[in-house]
């Protein structure tokens, strides 16, 4: 899994995991699924200007400004069930906090433009899932009887 930073400068994979559950701790959850997909939303597109430029590509705004709220939210509503159902297909209600880490970067590093790692929003996102609990997060199917 290849991983950057803001500066597009590879990182440690195993140092970024070390690095998420020290600082999990001292990294306040989003206090709803809402606040998540906006942090997504914002993610995805600060990701996609990052990489754009890397590639010294023209990057035009994802959004309009008088749509950015809404498509920003709808962007990551989209990134948020990607994740959801890499991480709930792979985790169960024993799994561990390193094991939640594991699952949201090989989620994150497959769906987020360029493999790019925003630590801070990272952190909130591995925070949600852990406090709120696997089976929270993850939707039992129905049984059919």
């Amino acid at each position: 899994m290849l991983l950057y930073n803001e500066k597009y400068q590879q990182l440690d994979a195993d140092k970024i995991k070390i690095d998420l559950l020290n600082s999990l701790n001292d990294t306040p959850a989003p206090k709803s699924e809402q606040e998540v997909e906006e942090l997504l939303g914002d993610y995805y597109q600060q990701a996609h200007q990052l990489d754009m430029k890397q590639y010294d590509l023209a990057s035009p705004s994802l959004v309009s400004s008088k749509t950015a709220a809404f498509s920003l939210s709808g962007i990551g509503r989209t990134v948020l069930s990607k994740i959801r159902k890499f991480v709930c297909s792979i985790l169960n209600a024993g799994s561990t906090t390193q094991d939640i880490i594991d699952a949201v970067l090989k989620a994150i590093s497959s769906i987020i433009p360029g493999g790019i790692i925003i630590e801070m929003i990272v952190k909130k996102i591995v925070s949600y899932i852990v406090s709120i609990g696997v089976s929270k997060f993850c939707p039992v199917a129905p049984s059919s009887k």
